[in-house]
């Protein structure tokens, strides 16, 4: 990774889209839908 995006990253991420990518991620990469991901996220 580079320094600048390790560094700046969460400036230019909002937090709900960094807890979005986490879930997609922590779910194996697998969601069969958007409503998987409301229920993985907590999001509605």
């Amino acid at each position: 990774m580079f320094p600048i995006i390790k560094l700046g990253y969460r400036r230019s991420i909002s937090e709900v889209k960094l807890a979005i990518l986490q879930a997609i991620h922590k779910s194996g990469d697998s969601l069969e839908s958007l409503e998987e991901l409301v229920d993985v996220t907590g999001f509605n």
